[in-house]
C-alpha cells in the first residue's frame, strides 16, 4: 500500500446510499461523505428535493414496511392496491347500507321501540356469532393455512352475504332476531377465515423476518382506507337510502365490484409454497409435456372456487387422497376388502424404509390413503402424491394427454398398477424436484393438508 491511498465504499440502507471516502496518509485518516440524498430524514435531503417528493417519502415511511420494496414479496404493492380498493369503495359502503337496515329493524327512530328488546337482540346476535366462530375454527382451522387464497375469497363473499341478509331483513317473513343471528353467524365466519388467512398472506409477503412490521403497516393502510370509506359513506348514505331502488341498485353494484376486486387481489398473489391445487396443476403439466410451470403462471391459473379449492382430499375429478393417516383408519376403510389391504402391505413392506411411504387404493370408494414412515421428508411426501396421481390418471380412461413414458399398460389389477406407479414415480422424482427448484418453487414448508400419523419404531420380536 502506498503512502496516500483513497478507498471508496458505498454505505446502503434500503434505497439510501452514501459514498464513503477514506483518504489514508502516513499516520492519519480522513473520512468524507457524499450522500445520494435518498434519506428523507437527512438535512441535505430537505434542501435538495421538492416538497412533493418529501411528502411521498413521508407517506412511504408511515404506510409501507421498512426497507420496501426489498423487504416484501414482489406482489406486495399489486395486492395491497386491489385490497384497498375493495375495502374503501365496496365493503365499507355496502356495510353502511346494511347497517342502516339493521338499525331500522331493531327500532331506532320508532317511538314504540323498546331499548331493552333492542339490547337483548344485539346480545343474542353477538352470542350466536361467538359460538359459530369457535365451531368454524374447530372444523376448518387447519385448512385455512393450506388454501389461504381460496378461504380469503370465501370470507369476502360471505361478508357480502351477511350484508345482503341484513338488507333483505325487512322483506323476509321471519322474526328480525333470527335474521340478525344469521348475519352474525356469517360475520363470525368472515372474522375467523379473514383473520387467519391474512396472517398466512403476511407470512408470504414478509421476506426479511419482518412479519410484525408488515402486519403493523397493513393495519395502518387498512385504517386509512377505512377512514376514506367512512367519509364516502357519510357523504353518500343520505342519498343512497332515499329510495329502495337506489339502495338495491347501489348495493348490487358494490357487491359485484367487491367480488371482482377480491378476485383480482387473489390472482395478484404469487405464492411459492406448494399447496394441493398448485401441486396438482404442476403434475398435470408434467405428464403432458415434462414441463413445470413457473410460479406466476401456476398462481394465475390456481382454482379459487372449484376442484381442490375447498375439497380437502381432492386428487383428480374421479379420485380423492388422504395422506398422513393411521393404519387403523386405513384398515377401517377396507372393511370389505381386507385381502386387498393385506396384499398391499405385503407388496410394499420390503422397501418401506427406503421409500418412506405406503399407498393404499380402495377401488370401491376411489380413494387413496398414504401411510408415512417416521423418517419421511418433504420430497417423500411429494413423491407419494406423484405416485398416487400417476395411478389415478392411468385408471382414468382418458389417457390421450399422457406422455408415453407415463402410461402404464398390462397391469393385472389396481393394486398391481399402484405398485408400478410407485416405481415410475421413483424414476422421475429426481428430475421433477430439480425442475421445481429451477422454477423457484419451495418444497419447505408443504401446504398439502395431510395428517400427522407416521409409522416407526421398528423392532423384531
Amino acid at each position: 500500500m502506498s503512502e496516500n491511498n483513497v478507498i471508496q465504499y458505498i454505505q446502503k440502507k434500503g434505497h439510501e446510499e452514501t459514498n464513503i471516502g477514506l483518504t489514508i496518509y502516513s499516520k492519519k485518516c480522513a473520512v468524507s461523505f457524499e450522500s445520494s440524498f435518498s434519506n428523507p430524514n437527512s438535512e441535505n435531503y430537505f434542501q435538495s428535493v421538492s416538497w412533493r417528493r418529501k411528502f411521498l417519502f413521508w407517506l412511504k415511511e408511515i404506510f409501507l414496511p421498512q426497507g420496501y420494496p426489498h423487504s416484501v414479496s414482489p406482489d406486495y404493492l399489486h395486492y395491497q392496491i386491489w385490497d384497498s380498493l375493495q375495502v374503501t369503495y365496496c365493503s365499507n359502503l355496502a356495510g353502511a347500507l346494511s347497517l342502516h337496515s339493521t338499525l331500522v329493524g331493531i327500532g331506532v327512530g320508532q317511538e314504540n321501540a323498546s331499548p331493552l328488546a333492542a339490547a337483548i337482540s344485539w346480545l343474542t346476535k353477538d352470542g350466536a356469532g361467538m359460538i359459530s366462530s369457535i365451531t368454524f375454527a374447530y372444523y376448518k382451522g387447519s385448512e385455512l393455512d393450506y388454501n389461504s387464497k381460496q378461504w380469503r375469497l370465501f370470507a369476502d363473499i360471505i361478508n357480502d352475504g351477511a350484508h345482503f341478509v341484513r338488507l333483505l331483513a325487512p322483506f323476509l317473513p321471519f322474526p328480525f332476531l333470527l335474521v340478525l343471528c344469521c348475519s352474525s353467524i356469517m360475520n363470525s365466519l368472515v372474522g375467523v377465515a379473514g383473520g387467519a388467512t391474512r396472517a398466512s398472506l403476511i407470512q408470504h409477503q414478509a421476506l426479511c423476518n419482518n412479519m410484525a412490521d408488515v402486519s403493523a403497516k397493513d393495519g395502518s393502510q387498512e385504517t386509512l382506507v377505512n377512514l376514506a370509506g367512512l367519509i364516502t359513506s357519510l357523504t353518500l348514505l343520505p342519498v343512497l337510502t332515499s329510495s329502495p331502488i337506489i339502495t338495491w341498485a347501489t348495493f348490487l353494484l358494490l357487491v359485484c365490484l367487491h367480488v371482482f376486486t377480491n378476485f383480482k387481489a387473489m390472482r395478484s398473489l404469487h405464492m411459492k409454497t406448494l399447496n394441493r391445487p398448485r401441486l396438482l396443476q404442476i403434475f398435470h403439466s408434467y405428464v403432458r409435456d415434462l414441463s413445470v410451470p413457473d410460479v406466476e403462471i401456476t398462481n394465475e391459473n390456481e382454482p379459487l372456487f372449484l376442484g381442490p379449492a375447498f375439497i380437502q382430499s381432492y386428487l383428480t375429478d374421479d379420485f380423492k387422497l388422504e395422506g398422513g393417516v393411521s393404519v387403523n383408519y386405513i384398515k377401517e376403510n377396507f372393511y370389505n376388502e381386507e385381502d386387498v389391504f393385506n396384499q398391499l402391505i405385503l407388496n410394499q413392506a420390503s422397501d418401506f424404509e427406503q421409500t418412506n411411504y405406503m399407498v393404499f387404493l380402495n377401488s370401491k370408494s376411489s380413494k387413496f390413503y398414504i401411510l408415512y414412515h417416521e423418517t419421511a421428508k418433504n420430497e417423500d411426501i411429494i413423491e407419494s402424491f406423484w405416485a398416487s396421481f400417476l395411478c389415478a390418471v392411468n385408471l382414468n380412461q382418458r389417457k390421450d394427454t399422457l406422455l408415453e413414458n407415463f402410461k402404464i399398460e398390462n397391469y393385472v389389477n389396481s393394486s398391481d398398477l399402484l405398485i408400478k406407479s410407485k416405481k415410475k414415480a421413483k424414476e422421475s422424482m429426481g428430475t421433477l424436484i430439480l425442475l421445481l427448484q429451477e422454477k423457484g418453487w419451495l418444497t419447505d414448508p408443504l401446504r398439502l393438508n395431510i395428517g400427522d400419523w407416521k409409522l416407526g419404531g421398528k423392532k423384531y420380536v
